[in-house]
């Protein structure tokens, strides 16, 4: 996984070095890289969601609740679209 976020970084770098004519073509540009191939997970209920944040002291409710809706969004959108 860090390396695909380490070249995403590169890319995006080399992106904005070729916008500001730098260099001529962004050499940071195999097919598929910085994808990371990560299978698909099985979701939690609500219903166990509402059973975690009800037993977690409250000062830690708003992270499970980010955690779990912040992956509900993420999982809308497919980053090989």
């Amino acid at each position: 996984m860090a390396a695909e976020i380490c070249n995403q970084l590169l890319k995006s770098i080399m992106g904005t070095a070729v916008n500001d004519e730098l260099i001529r073509k962004n050499p940071c540009r195999i097919k598929g890289a910085g994808m990371p191939d990560t299978p698909d997970r099985e979701m939690i209920p609500p219903a166990k969601v509402v059973e975690i944040v009800t037993t977690v002291p409250e000062r830690y409710r708003a992270f499970v609740l980010l955690g779990t809706f912040a992956s509900f969004c993420r999982r809308g959108r497919s980053h090989r679209e």
